[in-house]
């Protein structure tokens, strides 16, 4: 070993280079951050590795480089120290929990980058154990293959380069491992010191000559239809061509500019909240709607203490809550309920709350410096909101409010205005356009769905393709169509983002209840623009109620208002656009349904019987090898019979683990195999095969009179 630390070296290096080909795509098919420095990680656990340091000193220094890389990643203060251990250790605990429950999805990031490292120690040794003595990479490198060319195909990822990398690196590694191999199998003491050195340029020059033969040569267009769409469409990777599916695990998050795809369940604890009843927490607001998405382009402009959402005609009680976060969860601005008066941070000083003018986004800062809360008191106005006030606004919107919240881009498609003015047509007030808007979805054959759902293509506009293609999505979908329509209709509308009230744990003595609030809770609604009234939340999404409350002065009133909006005067245009939806409907609840169960039915049962028949035929794979080679050779009567059913006998014992020996004879051989099978048949026949082959005798004669006794041999060895 220690005359060959550089060959070795060499080796390990370049199966370090193999292993990176996992890494790099992280970033682009999972939320894994800080790949470069898992990668520099990575490095340094390959290096003590091969230096093969002592396990008592190996072990310590890679779990503090562990350690000492989670503290960077995610955890404040001094490194080791108490508040540190504390948090580490409550991080451990709740993850352990969440395991023992099998919660799998409920694991934080910071437990999942330990298990992360840990995979890649594991992996530096395997790696080592694989090129350096064992000198066998065939595996590894084909899992390579297949993980790249996998995500390649369904996943956002370009290998193009990566595949030129794993099979230059590849074939290096399995060229240079099955030379040493093959050295120090036959014990070559004295080799040419050079002879590595000419197989790397022979192999990188016929790797290039090949490479460019391939790039230059004439290549014919696709014969076949590309079979991808179709397999991401029978494994729920999309709905409909062009249109793409990501997949991410549900939560609150700051980047909104590219909406769609489905979501995992996640059911991770991200605060608890007493208070009196269930509320809306309301994280930021965004106005700028691309097609695609929503960013913030409105100028940042920073209030002290208090944000306000509601005028001067809306009824408001004052109302406390206390909101206490997660330790793992390291958010810099808070979430809120209602109109936010005062926030409190108990006895830490110097801790201020600034709301963003516009968003409403309530960032948390220690002095100058951005600082996430543990917990916080919260004091908000909690509006009523009057129905019958409400209907008596028409219009009359500041210019500020119309420059912002009216905005629509270019590209957005005709068809989303002409479907809102249909919808509100016979509507004359501005609260019944926006509650006909929130009911059309429950009306009109939209479904709600979080694993497959659509991702828009690059023609194609988001809010679109959710009203008239798919019909099928989650929140975001859902609060982005409705404000983009109330838009078309003059009437500012924003998107907000936060959470729902999450669970009620429990009810306290002093007429509070206790939340658990989590990922899973993570939401979307709309936030419309009434003139004395301000921004008044509503949810258009199916399965969620508006947790605000609307009031009407009388009983009559409310049945009054829900007779107009359950049946309104529908003018003839109106009623046709009606009954093509409902016709539209009932085509997509007949035919198509049937359609989509018979091609997965068909599927079911064409890879079901492809499976059984795999499972049998392994099972029965020696009676069926046995019942193939009397077939095949058995039959044969022919002057090359003998000689190709003795061969047939040769590979079966081989097959078997009983190998002939390079220094033994035929007769040698089956002395051996009569010896394990308690026979003396090996030996005749092989004595027979001699005959022919070296004493001229006449091969289909001694084949009539010795295919018996083959056929019983390959019974026997066979069973």
């Amino acid at each position: 070993m220690k005359t060959h630390k550089g060959r070795h070296f060499f080796l390990y290096m370049l199966s370090y280079v193999l292993l990176l080909e996992w890494l790099l795509p992280l970033p682009y098919i999972t939320d894994t951050g800080f790949i470069s420095f898992f990668i520099g990680v990575t490095l340094l656990f390959f290096l003590l590795t091969f230096l093969q340091v002592n396990v008592w000193i190996s072990f310590p220094l890679k779990l503090g480089i562990i350690l000492y890389g989670l503290h960077l990643m995610f955890l404040e203060g001094s490194f080791l120290s108490f508040r540190w251990f504390e948090l580490l250790l409550s991080d451990f605990g709740h993850n352990l929990s969440m395991m023992f429950s099998g919660n799998w999805t409920g694991l934080t990031d910071m437990f999942r980058s330990l298990l992360f490292f840990i995979l890649l120690a594991v992996m530096s040794y395997l790696l080592y154990f694989w090129t350096v003595y064992a000198k066998r990479i065939l595996f590894f490198l084909l899992f390579t293959i297949i993980y790249i060319t996998v995500i390649d195909t369904f996943t956002p990822y370009d290998a193009s380069y990566s595949i030129v990398r794993i099979f230059m690196v590849g074939f290096l590694l399995l060229g240079l491992m099955t030379l040493y191999r093959t050295i120090e199998r036959e014990k070559v003491n004295t080799y040419s010191s050079v002879l590595p050195v000419r197989l790397i340029a022979s192999l990188c020059v016929v790797l290039l000559l090949a490479s460019s033969f391939g790039y230059a040569a004439p290549k014919y267009e696709p014969q076949w239809e590309d079979p991808v769409p179709y397999m991401k469409a029978a494994i729920g990777m999309n709905t409909g061509q062009g249109r793409g599916v990501l997949h991410q695990r549900i939560g609150y998050g700051d980047n909104d500019g590219r909406l769609g795809g489905g979501f995992e369940d996640d059911d991770t604890p991200v605060f608890q909240v007493v208070t009196p009843q269930g509320q809306y927490w309301r994280g930021e607001s965004k106005d700028f709607y691309t097609g695609k998405g929503w960013e913030v382009t409105t100028p940042e402009e920073q209030l002290e203490r208090s944000y306000p959402l509601f005028g001067y005609e809306v009824d408001v009680n004052r109302v406390n809550a206390s909101v206490a976060f997660e330790p793992y969860q390291n958010f810099q601005h808070i979430f809120y309920a209602g109109e936010p008066l005062d926030v409190s941070v108990g006895s830490i000083i110097d801790v201020s709350v600034y709301f963003d003018a516009h968003t409403g986004r309530g960032n948390t800062y220690y002095g100058n410096d951005p600082i996430h809360l543990e917990s916080y008191n919260l004091t908000f106005l909690e509006p009523k909101f009057s129905v019958s006030k409400l209907r008596e606004v028409t219009g009359g919107d500041p210019e500020r409010i119309e420059s912002i919240y009216l905005q629509l881009p270019d590209t957005l498609p005709d068809r989303v205005g002409e479907l809102a003015e249909e919808i509100t047509g016979n509507f004359s007030n501005r609260y019944d356009q926006v509650k006909a808007i929130e009911r059309y979805y429950r009306m009109a054959g939209f479904r709600y769905e979080t694993k497959n759902v659509a991702v828009p293509g690059p023609d194609e506009d988001y809010v679109d393709q959710f009203l008239f293609e798919t019909k099928v999505g989650y929140c975001d979908n859902y609060s982005t169509s409705m404000v983009v329509m109330l838009r078309t209709l003059d009437i500012p509308a924003r998107w907000v983002k936060g959470f729902t009230q999450g669970e009620r744990i429990q009810d306290l003595g002093d007429g509070n209840r206790q939340y658990q609030v989590t990922n899973a809770n993570a939401h979307s609604w709309v936030e419309v623009y009434f003139p004395g009234h301000g921004w008044v939340p509503f949810e258009p999404t199916q399965g969620f109620n508006n947790a605000s409350n609307f009031v009407f002065e009388t009983p009559e009133l409310e049945a009054q208002w829900e007779r107009e909006m359950e049946n309104p005067t529908i003018e003839p245009e109106v009623e046709e656009t009606m009954a093509e939806v409902q016709e539209d409907e009932n085509a997509a609840g007949g035919g198509n349904r049937n359609g989509i169960f018979f091609d997965y039915t068909f599927w079911f049962v064409v890879f079901g019987t492809l499976i059984i028949v795999a499972m049998v035929s392994f099972i029965l794979r020696k009676k069926i090898l046995v019942r193939y080679l009397l077939f095949r050779y058995g039959k044969q009567n022919n002057e090359r019979s003998f000689e190709l059913a003795f061969h047939s006998l040769i590979w079966l014992l081989g097959y078997k683990g009983i190998v002939k020996r390079r220094s033994e004879t035929l007769r040698e051989f089956a002395a051996r195999i009569d010896s394990f099978y308690s026979m003396n048949d090996m030996v005749e026949i092989t004595l027979n095969y001699e005959k022919v082959s070296y004493g001229n005798k006449l091969s289909k004669e001694v084949w009539n009179h010795n295919r018996e006794l083959w056929e019983n041999l390959i019974k026997k060895i066979g069973s």
